[in-house]
């Protein structure tokens, strides 16, 4: 056992993770494995002491330690000095054969002793619910409990130790020890585990409503979206083709004052002319041909000037009206989109 003078060991560790079945095996006291009885104990670990990991001496560690170099745990010499894989076993502390760190070391026998009698002068200087186990050649000869130490001033030391323990397994009895019915506590652990489990499935299948509907509702909000941008879509064709009917129509406009500004000029020109030849004013002599021209082309001005502006108050009545049928489409298309978010 580590920690002990023996180094023979007629003893078994085994872990256990149920804490339920590890109560349930000290209670019976006996396991059987193979048609044999075996005797269990609790494991106590056996009081360690703490070396220094640079001169081996117990007390402290490296950090405090004020060593002049790393002593070998072999031959105590410097260990950055050499080769210390099959250097001789020599303790440097007691000059015997055997490692500076060997609980056979009289020095660290000594110093554990004084530690372990410490701790039975002062027991509560360990902590609650602890238990040690003190080696054999640190005991009390003739003094019951010398095997075990505990701070008397914790309650209930030991969980098991209880006034309905049964009768302890006998190794040189023949008797197969008896099961003992389930205390009442592990029903209502068992009872409050299922009502765990319970609880999480549901909380599981809230979790996968949730987020189905989460799903449904990013679908739903996924064919708006859709259905918004085809509206948009639509909306934005229709207002490039009432823009193109737009630009046609200004474009006629620019084109019929075009035309008409050259008639004009012209006119004002001939007018000029007149003012100029004041024998031209009176055009109703026969004998005045050009004077007729004149008021012939004067006539033929005015006529294309009326047609040209009645054109023209057509063009601007029908671009009017196109403006209007577009600001109703923009004001359709909005309420539908406020109508659809809504919704």
């Amino acid at each position: 056992m580590k920690g002990s003078m023996n180094e023979k060991s007629r003893h078994v560790r085994l872990e256990i993770t149920s804490t339920d079945d590890y109560e349930s095996l000290l209670i019976k006291g006996g396991i059987t494995i193979d048609g044999h009885l075996i005797e269990t104990q609790e494991f106590l670990s056996p009081p360690r002491i703490l070396l220094c990991s640079k001169c081996n001496d117990p007390g402290h560690i490296r950090r405090n330690c004020n060593f002049q170099y790393d002593a070998c745990r072999r031959c105590g010499k410097d260990r950055n000095i050499g080769e210390h894989k099959e250097c001789s076993i020599c303790c440097h502390r007691c000059n015997q054969e055997h490692q500076a760190t060997d609980y056979k070391c009289p020095y660290l026998i000594d110093y554990r002793r004084s530690l372990i009698y410490k701790l039975k002068n002062q027991p509560n200087l360990l902590p609650p619910n602890i238990q040690l186990f003190i080696p054999k050649e640190y005991r009390e000869q003739g003094v019951r409990g010398n095997r075990i130490l505990s701070n008397p001033s914790a309650k209930n030391n030991h969980s098991l130790i209880n006034n309905n323990i049964p009768a302890q397994f006998n190794l040189s009895s023949h008797i197969w020890p008896t099961l003992n019915k389930i205390p009442e506590r592990n029903n209502s652990y068992i009872n409050n585990e299922q009502s765990i489990w319970n609880e999480l499935k549901s909380k599981y299948d809230e979790t996968n409503q949730t987020n189905n509907d989460i799903k449904d509702k990013l679908q739903l909000f996924k064919t708006k979206y859709d259905d918004h941008i085809q509206k948009m879509s639509s909306l934005l064709l229709v207002i490039s083709q009432q823009a193109k009917i737009q630009n046609e129509s200004i474009e006629r406009c620019y084109t019929t004052l075009n035309e008409i500004f050259p008639v004009l000029k012209s006119t004002v020109e001939v007018f000029q002319h007149i003012m100029k030849k004041s024998g031209m004013l009176n055009i109703t002599e026969p004998n005045n041909p050009e004077g007729q021209s004149i008021l012939n082309h004067i006539s033929q001005s005015l006529d294309f000037i009326e047609n040209k502006h009645e054109f023209l108050t057509n063009s601007e009545k029908i671009l009017y009206s196109l403006i209007e049928q577009q600001n109703v489409l923009m004001a359709q298309g909005i309420n539908s989109l406020i109508t659809n978010n809504d919704q």
